[in-house]
């Protein structure tokens, strides 16, 4: 049995998802402290996009080995059970000598997406979407990988967070 058609929307937005992969390893390409030039493009791209969605874009810094870099979070307020949190995230960083499509661009393609679809939304939970840095090698599992720098703020802000959803094409690291 064939599958319908794409609705209009179904069609824009898997357009959109595959520009975002597009534009994230081809166009910008290896994305990590190496090469710090595409990271900080990437970085400002998904903020820029972000803002331009209608969010108000948390740039939240931190210090890897020499250099500032940033995890990207918008919060989308909650409704009856608002004191509670859904964090939704993706890395967009790549490991070196890689463009990072299959679980970093497509990862941070499919975010965008939902926070695209959460806006004006909002659900019965707040819902906070973070594109995450760092977190390939050489900070893979260590202090300075911005999901874990992430997490901590989380705890921190003594937030009550009930469910995480990774976005990330790979397993078993």
């Amino acid at each position: 049995v064939a599958l319908p058609a794409l609705t209009e929307e179904e069609r824009d937005m898997a357009g959109r998802l595959r520009a975002t992969v597009q534009h994230f390893a081809v166009e910008i390409g290896e994305r990590n402290i190496e090469q710090s030039w595409n990271l900080a493009t990437a970085t400002d791209d998904l903020a820029t996009t972000l803002e331009k969605i209608g969010y108000d874009v948390q740039r939240q810094g931190l210090v890897a080995g020499d250099a500032v870099v940033q995890n990207i979070v918008v919060h989308v307020a909650g409704g009856e059970h608002g004191g509670e949190a859904i964090v939704v995230g993706a890395h967009f960083d790549t490991f070196a000598g890689t463009p990072g499509a299959d679980g970093d661009a497509s990862g941070v393609a499919a975010l965008m997406e939902l926070a695209r679809s959460f806006q004006p939304k909002k659900g019965k939970r707040s819902t906070y979407f973070a594109f995450f840095v760092n977190g390939e090698a050489p900070y893979l599992k260590t202090d300075q990988m911005g999901s874990l720098v992430y997490a901590k703020w989380l705890k921190e802000q003594k937030l009550d967070v009930r469910g995480m959803l990774n976005l990330d094409g790979q397993i078993g690291r």
